[in-house]
């Protein structure tokens, strides 16, 4: 037989890896190394054209913030290194153990 099984804790079997996971039992679907990405490929096209993804409101919102926070945040990291408040957070503390 060309599929084998990975229970939790075994090793995979020699030549085989691993294509997608089971998980109503727990356990992984092995195929030889060169089949286990097509099976995968396939598998994971299958999902995407069976059950397209079609996100809500609420998702697209809370991604829109999420990426709101990202670019704050990622803007306030760039001014806190260009004014150098790190270097004088670091003297501060050096002053504070050589007093």
């Amino acid at each position: 037989m060309i599929v084998k099984y990975q229970k939790p804790g075994e090793m995979l079997p020699r030549g085989y890896g691993v294509a997608y996971r089971r998980f109503d039992v727990d356990d992984r679907v092995c195929y030889p190394i060169p089949l286990n990405v097509v099976v995968f490929l396939a598998r994971e096209v299958y999902f995407i054209v069976a059950f397209p993804v079609r996100f809500s409101v609420i998702d697209r919102l809370i991604s829109w913030a999420w990426d709101k926070g990202f670019q704050h945040g990622f803007a306030e990291g760039g001014r806190f290194h260009e004014n150098s408040c790190d270097k004088r957070l670091v003297e501060a503390i050096e002053k504070a153990i050589l007093r």
